[in-house]
């Protein structure tokens, strides 16, 4: 697991080239500016989120019912922030358009599309991404044997930015 930086116009972004976080900038202020875009991108391995009957709960606040996260999910999004802190060590946060892709276990009880929510609220935690309103794209689904999900996240970053 780690950031990976890949060029636009390489037949694929696998990642192989990996290099080390600290790296990350360094590697990123070398890109030409006649290249235009460069990606960032980093995998991740997390638990699979509490359902969602299992996030919230109603309770009464100040006379009114309101929505509120259970116990046992704010404590998943605390264990998985951490883990994606500890795993993917990049000293910055990634703004601007961010592309998610997640792949959950076959036998994964849940709907795709419940999941979402709780692994981008887990991201912006980890303050490895910006902010979900971001997330220009997300794509969900469950192709994986078993094991725990796989969150993969790009980024593009223009020249100008990383000029900056």
């Amino acid at each position: 697991m780690g950031i990976c930086v890949a060029e636009r116009g390489q037949a694929k972004t696998d990642c192989k080239g990996r290099i080390p976080a600290s790296t990350v900038k360094q590697r990123l202020a070398q890109v030409s500016v006649e290249q235009g875009v460069s990606m960032i991108s980093f995998t991740v391995e997390l638990p699979v989120p509490p359902s969602i009957n299992a996030s919230y709960r109603n309770a009464l606040i100040k006379g009114k019912m309101r929505r509120v996260k259970t116990d046992h999910y704010k404590k998943w999004r605390r264990a998985s922030a951490f883990t994606i802190q500890s795993k993917i060590k990049y000293d910055g946060r990634i703004g601007g358009q961010v592309s998610v892709t997640i792949a959950l276990p076959k036998d994964c009880r849940m709907d795709v599309d419940n999941v979402i929510k709780a692994f981008l609220d887990a991201l912006v935690d980890s303050k490895r991404i910006d902010d979900d309103r971001h997330v220009m794209s997300v794509s969900s689904s469950k192709i994986l044997s078993s094991g725990p999900a796989m969150v993969v996240v790009k980024s593009w970053v223009s020249s100008e930015a990383v000029a900056a």
